[in-house]
């Protein structure tokens, strides 16, 4: 009956450490798994960002994010289009930077 109680807690043991290591670990919803910022980390920048320059961002639907990742460059490209119609030059991107958040905006033409 010992080894059957020491050898259960062995595996609860172990079973304790796999969950806690695992729920440490990024989640694929957070981003891809060689960004350093999340998906809500860029919306957040490219939306401050972009309130910046003066938009009215409820005339926006959701940005689309992609997460470019290509050599040694890696940012995140943040786009907003007005909601439908939109008017000539009716969307804009913003550029995050990875590594330092940095944001850039790009006018829509």
């Amino acid at each position: 009956m010992r080894h059957f109680a020491s050898t259960s807690l062995a595996r609860l043991a172990i079973i304790t450490i796999t969950v806690v290591a695992a729920s440490c670990s990024r989640s694929p919803l957070d981003g891809p798994p060689d960004a350093k910022l999340t998906y809500s980390q860029v919306k957040t920048i490219a939306e401050q960002t972009a309130k910046s320059q003066g938009i009215a961002l409820n005339e926006f639907d959701e940005p689309v994010m992609r997460f470019e990742g290509s050599g040694a460059k890696h940012e995140w490209l943040v786009y907003f289009q007005m909601k439908s119609p939109p008017p000539p030059g009716g969307h804009f991107l913003i550029v995050v930077d990875d590594s330092t958040s940095k944001a850039e905006y790009h006018p829509g033409e």
